[in-house]
């Protein structure tokens, strides 16, 4: 039974439930009673909303003291019960990060999780992208990749592919400087490693350390190659999301660039049902799991609450822009019918 007198004039979710007790939906209102009151006073439902409605026989609510509280309430309910009715959003391998272990001679490797001792790198939106740049790190730096140290040399040290830290080849300490090396690449600091080992280069070949400096030689070309396609020289100093969609026969087909400094990193692809509020849950939704950009692009204007939400998981302010003209508006309109 669905009794719209208890419900508050307050900021809370609300869950919409069937007949067994199952939670259908989750929703988040400014105020409680008007919020859930237009489901009943509105005729013209879209598809979803009014099958919603037909299949719902209870409600129960939660009062927050913000409308803040209740974007975090609405996301953590959604995950608890996966309704059937709200937008579900899955996890993509994309999202892996570049993981160097915390062993005395830590190995190279892709991370679904980014849990467990030493250093993670990323998420990388885009996988061909993270695949490039642990290619090369791990070849230039030779890496190992083993689970476990083998009693003997592999094949990928026959190859120069690893220095071989199993069998003695390298010290600790000669491990540990290509470790820092790839790290600092890892943070993108490519035009300072890149100096620092240009001027050891050239002090080998002062002391006549010739194949050292022709190794060094090697790397840093590797380096300059890897600097010049990721283009980390980049104009713009923040990094920005860009959002777009269209609605055809209920359903929505909506598109999202990610911007790093100017570049294109990557662009992702959402199909799901139409619903009144979708904008705002998968915004919710995303960005629970995704940090915010420092600029949202948007095609058009967020509640002040739902941009308060935005930074409160960024921690810091997250400008978010309506392009009315000039690059951004372009840029926003390049989401084609049924991206």
């Amino acid at each position: 039974m669905i009794d719209l007198e208890a419900l508050p004039h307050l900021p809370g979710c609300y869950l919409f439930k069937d007949e067994e007790g199952t939670v259908l939906y989750v929703g988040k209102a400014k105020d409680l009673k008007k919020r859930v009151s237009s489901y009943f006073q509105k005729r013209d439902h879209d598809p979803k909303t009014a099958s919603l409605m037909q299949a719902a026989r209870g409600l129960d609510f939660i009062v927050t003291n913000t409308e803040v509280e209740a974007f975090l309430l609405e996301n953590t309910l959604i995950k608890k019960h996966w309704p059937r009715y709200n937008i579900l959003l899955k996890d993509s391998k994309r999202y892996a990060c570049i993981h160097l272990t915390g062993e005395k001679f830590p190995r190279i490797r892709i991370a679904r999780k980014n849990t467990g001792e030493g250093e993670f790198f990323g998420p990388f939106v885009s996988a061909k992208e993270r695949d490039y740049i642990y290619e090369v790190v791990r070849k230039t730096f030779q890496l190992r990749t083993c689970k476990k140290m083998p009693s003997r040399a592999c094949l990928r040290y026959h190859i120069g592919a690893c220095s071989g830290p199993c069998i003695g080849s390298v010290s600790t300490e000669e491990y540990g400087e290509k470790v820092k090396k790839a790290t600092s690449v890892l943070k993108g600091n490519i035009r300072e490693l890149i100096e620092s080992m240009e001027a050891e280069m050239k002090e080998m070949a002062s002391r006549q350390m010739f194949e050292q400096a022709m190794a060094l030689r090697d790397e840093i070309a590797a380096l300059e190659y890897l600097q010049e396609k990721q283009n980390m020289e980049r104009q713009k100093k923040h990094d920005e999301d860009i959002l777009n969609y269209i609605v055809r026969d209920n359903t929505v087909y909506l598109m999202l660039f990610k911007v790093y400094k100017g570049t294109l990193e990557d662009k992702q692809d959402y199909v799901f049902a139409f619903g009144e509020d979708f904008l705002e849950e998968f915004l919710v939704q995303y960005y629970s799991k995704n940090d915010p950009p420092e600029e949202l692009i948007v095609p058009e204007s967020l509640e002040e609450s739902l941009v308060e939400f935005l930074a409160h998981v960024k921690g810091k302010k997250v400008r978010v822009t309506v392009p009315k003209q000039g690059e951004k508006k372009r840029t926003s309109r390049t989401c084609p019918e049924k991206c």
